[in-house]
């Protein structure tokens, strides 16, 4: 264990580096000092291990304490707290909530990775980006709301949340990394807003129990086997803005009865609704949209010429 603990370190030192261009980043002892003429709580920052930037944030780079409920500090001897750095929390499962203070802007890879009894969290407005799998695992999670503020969530980031029933995705997120939602067995609508422009490979694969998607009106792209295996989906609407739709996409969505194509797509990739049995594809004569139904064997009912 202590051998893990060590190079757990090692690698949230190295992206500590690499965050910052490889500018240097100072090891402080997990132990409180006199600051500025403030003598700190020693006991209050014992369980936390970090590091401070050359910008003079500080970054949470491990916890070595046992508690179950945990509030990190906006501030370690004086200084801000600024990041949850690489695997910080990681496989703490005796964790079940945690506080983030309102001065952390990011929350990098594999943060709360398998927090397995993690049941709650509250994502505060100044966090910008959501590392990835940085809450992989975390299958006591029932609920999660990401903040206006955060602009990109990454691959894997909440993967196998298995009881996450309800996703709140901000109106400032441009991007859905790759599996970020996948294996989310529990989640039963998904809400994705207009600020989204691209919907990345496998993002809500086997998400089992999605019946409903609501898609905004900014995405261009839906990665491949984005939607595979939700075979609870019965309603989805593509918008105008989506010019290709991935292979696989929404392979093995059995109980998606129709779906309409608008002729803005103009690349459907290979079995992107392979094994959609009943499926009726909705779409302008002379579209893409027509010619897919037709090559694959899928009934095509005409909404007008393109």
């Amino acid at each position: 264990m202590k051998n893990k603990k060590t190079v757990r370190k090692v690698l949230a030192l190295l992206m500590a580096a690499a965050t910052l261009g490889g500018s240097a980043v100072t090891v402080l002892p997990a132990v409180s000092s006199t600051d500025s003429g403030i003598v700190a709580n020693a006991t209050e920052y014992s369980n936390f291990e970090y590091v401070e930037n050359d910008d003079g944030g500080i970054m949470i780079i491990g916890y070595t304490g046992s508690d179950t409920e945990v509030v990190i500090p906006n501030k370690i001897n004086g200084k801000n707290v600024t990041s949850i750095g690489y695997g910080a929390f990681e496989i703490c499962s005796k964790l079940t909530s945690i506080t983030i203070p309102n001065s952390v802007t990011s929350i990098e890879n594999r943060a709360f990775y398998w927090c397995k009894n993690l049941r709650s969290i509250i994502i505060p407005n100044s966090v910008t980006s959501i590392g990835s799998y940085a809450f992989e695992g975390c299958s006591s999670l029932t609920s999660i709301t990401i903040p206006d503020s955060v602009t990109s969530i990454g691959s894997g980031a909440f993967r196998d949340c298995s009881s996450l029933t309800r996703i709140t995705i901000g109106n400032s997120v441009t991007s859905i990394g790759s599996s970020a939602f996948r294996y989310c067995k529990s989640l039963t609508s998904i809400t994705i807003p207009d600020s989204v422009t691209s919907i990345g490979d496998w993002a809500f694969a086997s998400c089992y129990s999605l019946t409903n998607i609501t898609i905004g009106n900014s995405v261009t792209s839906i990665g491949d086997h984005a939607f595979y295996d939700c075979t609870g989906l019965t309603s989805i609407t593509i918008p105008d803005s989506v010019t290709s739709i991935g292979s696989y996409a929404f392979e093995y969505c059995r109980s998606l009865t129709s779906i309409t194509i608008p002729d803005s797509v103009t690349s459907i990739g290979y079995h992107a609704f392979y094994d959609c049995t009943g499926l009726t594809i909705y779409g302008k004569t002379g579209s893409v949209a027509e010619t897919y139904a037709k090559e694959n064997g899928f009934e095509f009912v005409s909404t007008g010429t393109a």
